[in-house]
């Protein structure tokens, strides 16, 4: 009997383990900063090859100040604080100039 109650109690305790399991969602914020990028071999767009030239030191200026950024092509920085606009949407609200390409 007693082995009864304790399976009774364990697959309560695995049923109610499953149902607190959250979603992993983004924050409601995404904030100012960079966004570095590596053009990879056999990139196309457009059936037109793309090949990075490595930027090699990016000055991100503030208290960042120069840094080696690696074999990173490309740099794009936000300008401005994106928040989301529905829960669902999974899409991402602006000021009218939110990002500019650097590199």
């Amino acid at each position: 009997m007693k082995l009864r109650g304790a399976m009774w109690i364990a697959r309560v305790v695995a049923v109610s383990a499953m149902l607190t399991v959250g979603v992993a969602n983004a924050g409601p914020v995404v904030n100012t900063g960079f966004e570095l990028y590596e053009t990879l071999s056999g990139t196309t767009f457009g059936g037109v090859a793309f090949q990075g030239v490595p930027i090699g030191t990016f000055n991100f200026g503030g208290t960042i100040g120069v840094k080696v950024v690696g074999e990173t092509d490309t740099i794009v920085q936000r300008l401005a604080p994106a928040t989301r606009t529905s829960f669902r949407s999974g899409r991402f609200k602006t000021s009218s100039r939110p990002a500019r390409s650097i590199g």
